[in-house]
C-alpha cells in the first residue's frame, strides 16, 4: 500500500480505513518520500474539522 505525495486526505483516511494500517509509505514520482502515520493523519483531520467549525 502507497500513499501518493499528490493524493488528498480523503485519500489517504480511505486507505487508512481499508487496510487497518497504522503506516503508509509514502511516494513521490514512484520513490520514497517517506511514511505518513495514521494517528497523525487523524490528528491533522481533526485539526482540519476544528478549525472549519470555528469558522461557522
Amino acid at each position: 500500500m502507497t500513499l501518493d505525495v499528490n493524493e488528498d486526505v480523503g485519500s489517504a483516511l480511505m486507505k487508512f480505513e481499508n487496510s487497518d494500517l497504522w503506516n503508509i509509505l509514502v511516494v513521490d514520482k514512484g520513490k520514497y518520500a517517506g511514511f505518513i502515520s495514521r494517528s497523525n493523519m487523524l490528528s491533522y483531520y481533526r485539526k482540519i474539522l476544528k478549525k472549519s467549525a470555528t469558522l461557522f
